[in-house]
């Protein structure tokens, strides 16, 4: 049966190549010749074939082992196992076969002596390279399980470990599932190798049965035909194009806390069993740790919990010390403001005793606090009845809404049962939507009623004055418009008595135009002069203007 990889034969010296190709057909390897020179010429690296080449057997002779060693100098056949197939005496080809680092020595080129030296040669490398392998699938997990062990940025270290593990073993995504005790049927992806980001990505565990077999039976479940495997009837077409599936349990103390995830997509990248074994001590690993950076978290938690409950202590402390002191201040104020106010302000239980009494009541009734405040009813302030109508306002919708009395011009009686002007808004005090009191506060509407008096006379005389002004204004105007067609009127009545002749009924009408007009004149200089709106009786109840009184020279006013 022949082996699904090549050796690479490179032929200096054609005198054995025929026994030497097939030596390595008895071994079952396929066989790619070329020659010594055309490998230094374009690299033996680049020699094309599907199968992979995994040793070389070198066809030398004495004189050909320098273009051989810059040959083997060559990074890409540096490695792999060579067999030195050469003729020569003895200490030469040891010789050359420690220079090039050759894994066997073959100088009888015979069938079988060359078949078993290419087997064993590579049977030897084959437990080198395993060795090598399991070296540092080793050194791995060891570097995995201390960082797990010792790091203090727990989802830092989880991403880097499901990165690592992706790198080492070729695969597309891996991600850790843990399932809290608390939350049945979900799961939370907590790292996953293709997102730094991510974090406590919520599951809803009946869409990913594979999750919940590991679950149950807490094994490994391999999927290797994720297209045909029955486990994913009902869920495939929300499965991702998909090759294989490893679902590994991660268990703390025979407790399932979750689950290393493994999906690739190229049927080439399924798991080795090495590279499953890595995964599974690291899944054993990260089961400790996730357990550990839980008490942890609680440990912290704990601690910050106490240290916030102690600080809230402090602050409630500190909040109810101002409080209080904001509180006082308040209250200092309020006092303050209500004794400093100039309107009384009186609050009453709903006994109707009187409980407050400010400054402001003590100028207006005239009794003082210490007389008043536990001694008198409320009802003893207004006049007989006055005190149920506040009540009955302040409880009724239709004076400012229940519990309010927005406004209400009343009386007050003082210590000396004098009744007072006033006008009085009130309110209902609750606690916890409770009536406890009432309080009403009163305005003294004495010196606003006065001023209101002294404003109503103050207009009167203003009112007067403008009348006086305009009927001056007026009067001036129509004096000026009355003399110019009088003087016109008097000059043509002047002219006509000149030349009429005397005792002519013409000459006398002429001369009674004249008087007229004089008396006129008369009347237009008084108007002119007009100063005061005085008036006098005229027919009925009409009231004409009285020119004698109006003018500074009338006869009233030269007397």
């Amino acid at each position: 049966m022949e082996h699904p990889a090549r050796i690479l034969l490179v032929v200096g010296d054609e005198t054995s190549r025929g026994s030497v190709e097939r030596g390595i057909a008895s071994a079952g390897y396929g066989t790619q010749v070329v020659s010594l020179a055309e490998a230094l010429a374009v690299g033996a690296g680049s020699v094309p074939g599907e199968r992979p080449i995994v040793g070389i057997i070198a066809l030398i002779n004495e004189a050909q082992t320098i273009a051989l060693g810059s040959l083997r100098e060559r990074p890409e056949l540096a490695s792999l196992p060579l067999l030195l197939a050469m003729q020569g005496t003895p200490q030469h080809v040891f010789h050359a076969a420690r220079d090039f680092k050759a894994e066997g020595v073959c100088r009888e080129l015979s069938e079988d002596e060359l078949c078993a030296r290419l087997v064993r040669m590579l049977r030897d490398a084959d437990m080198r390279t395993e060795l090598a392998r399991k070296e540092r699938d080793a050194q791995l997990a060891l570097e995995l399980t201390r960082a797990l062990a010792s790091s203090t940025d727990f989802r830092e270290i989880l991403y880097t470990i499901v990165r690592r593990i992706a790198d080492v073993v070729h695969i597309d995504r891996v991600s850790i599932v843990i399932t809290p005790e608390d939350e049945p049927g979900i799961g939370y992806v907590i790292a996953a190798s293709d997102d730094q980001a991510l974090s406590d990505l919520k599951l809803e565990l009946n869409k990913y049965p594979e999750i919940e077999q590991v679950l149950r039976s807490n094994e490994v479940l391999l999927i290797t035909d994720v297209a045909n495997h029955p486990l994913l009837d009902g869920v495939r077409d929300s499965v991702p194009q998909l090759s294989a599936l490893s679902l590994i349990p991660i268990s703390w103390q025979d407790r399932l806390v979750g689950v290393l995830f493994l999906r690739t997509v190229d049927e080439r990248q399924k798991l080795a069993k090495h590279q499953l074994d890595v995964c599974m001590i690291v899944a054993n690993a990260t089961g400790a740790a996730l357990r550990n950076a839980h008490l942890m978290r609680k440990l912290r938690r704990d601690h910050r919990e106490a240290q916030v409950a102690q600080a809230q202590a402090v602050e409630r402390a500190e909040h109810e010390r101002v409080v209080a002191s904001e509180l006082r201040k308040t209250k200092e104020f309020l006092e303050s403001l209500i004794e400093a106010s100039v309107d009384a302000i009186v609050a009453a239980d709903l006994t109707g005793t009187i409980i407050l009494y400010n400054k402001g009541a003590e100028r207006i009734y005239g009794r003082t606090a210490e007389e008043v405040v536990g001694h008198l009813h409320v009802s003893q302030l207004y006049p007989e009845g006055v005190s149920r109508e506040v009540m009955r306002r302040i409880r009724s919708a239709d004076y400012g809404g229940v519990g309010r009395l927005e406004s209400m011009h009343s009386a007050a009686i003082d210590k000396e049962g004098n009744s007072i002007p006033i006008s009085l808004s009130a309110a209902m005090i609750y606690e916890h939507g409770a009536p406890t009191a009432t309080v009403g506060i009163f305005t003294d509407l004495r010196e606003k009623i006065q001023a209101e008096e002294r404003l109503a006379q103050v207009q009167k005389k203003l009112e007067v004055s403008e009348k006086q002004a305009l009927l001056a204004e007026l009067a001036g105007t129509a004096a000026h418009e009355l003399n110019q067609p009088l003087t016109s009127v008097m000059g043509y009545g002047e002219l006509l008595i000149r030349r009429l002749p005397a005792g002519t009924p013409e000459r006398n009408a002429a001369q009674v135009i004249m008087q007229e007009a004089e008396r006129m004149a008369n009347l237009v200089r008084r108007i002119g002069k007009i100063t005061r709106y005085e008036t006098k009786s005229y027919v009925g109840d009409q009231r004409i203007l009285d020119l004698d009184r109006a003018t500074d020279d009338g006869p009233e006013n030269n007397r």
